[in-house]
């Protein structure tokens, strides 16, 4: 039986989307999102670390900035790694395969190929 994952996450840019190029001339970016969930006293903020290559790479770099509200679409995945304490510790990461910039309306219109939704809010929901 086949497996796969995909999600969706909704949150805020951590830093600019560091743009580089392969060796090969591929474009990718990298950088982080914040994932806040639970509400009051409950509310929890879950980093994750995201790489998204080609077309796209630039578009987000051109379009996104630090703070900017987005939702990243992909393959999630922890990866281990050693700290220097020695203990295993695990980071969630995102390789995105589209994107979506949330405009909060302090932004102009997003370039050609990329998509924006209006952030307005809605009084009618109680969170």
């Amino acid at each position: 039986m086949p497996n796969s994952a995909t999600a969706q996450l909704m949150g805020h840019l951590g830093q600019d989307p560091e743009l580089k190029y392969s060796q090969a001339g591929t474009a990718f970016a990298k950088g982080t999102i914040a994932i806040k969930t639970g509400y009051g006293e409950r509310s929890v903020t879950t980093w994750w670390s995201y790489t998204i290559f080609g077309k796209k790479a630039e578009l987000l770099a051109d379009w996104a900035s630090k703070g900017q509200a987005v939702l990243l679409i992909g393959t999630p995945y922890l990866e281990e790694w050693q700290a220097k304490d020695g203990t295993t510790q695990k980071t969630a990461k995102l390789d995105v395969n589209d994107f979506t910039v949330i405009n909060d309306k302090s932004h102009a219109s997003p370039p050609s190929g990329t998509r924006a939704i209006a952030n307005e809010p809605n009084d009618a929901i109680p969170f």
